[in-house]
């Protein structure tokens, strides 16, 4: 719906603009001509996207300039994570410890807490590998898993001997 009145509104435009060859005003001295009309708007057009440019480039600037001021020597930030507009997750880390943080508008509470030597940032692997890397380290430090997948293939074993000895039997009365 708006593409149709924005073209019928460029259709209406653009004959009136060049229909008219001069502006009328108060003033006869001043000159008005398409040509000149033209020109200008071009021209403030092209000094509004220079001075947007300049403000990103600028801000940017600033942005830059303005972390060493902002920045600390013994706290570093690694990684914020937006659960939603109220609360966030942040990774810190203060004189050689990471600090899991949870941020609400509120208050912070501290979620973990260990050795920075121990986070590890593997930025470069799929999340699956880290993944499986995760689960295989979880599964050394608990060894009760170890005897439950121990237990589970001796009764897949044993059930496995009970089906070969049915069929064995099977074959026997054919």
């Amino acid at each position: 719906m708006k593409k149709k009145y924005s073209y019928r509104i460029l259709f209406l435009i653009i004959p009136t603009l060049l229909s008219i060859s001069s502006a009328c005003y108060a003033e006869p001295e001043i000159d008005f001509s398409l040509g000149k009309t033209i020109m200008k708007l071009i021209l403030n057009i092209f000094i509004f996207i220079c001075i947007i440019v300049f403000a990103i480039y600028g801000t940017r600037f600033v942005a830059k300039r303005s972390e060493k001021y902002i920045s600390s020597k013994h706290m570093k930030i690694i990684d914020v994570l937006r659960l939603n507009s109220n609360i966030k997750i942040a990774i810190v880390t203060i004189n050689k410890k990471a600090y899991i943080l949870g941020i609400t508008n509120n208050t912070i509470k501290v979620l973990d807490k260990f050795i920075e030597d121990e986070l590890e940032l593997n930025v470069d692997g799929s999340f699956e590998d880290e993944l499986l890397k995760q689960k295989y380290e979880y599964l050394k430090k608990n060894k009760y898993i170890d005897k439950l997948q121990q237990k589970v293939q001796e009764l897949s074993s044993r059930f496995n001997k009970l089906l070969d000895e049915e069929e064995n039997d099977n074959e026997k009365m054919d």
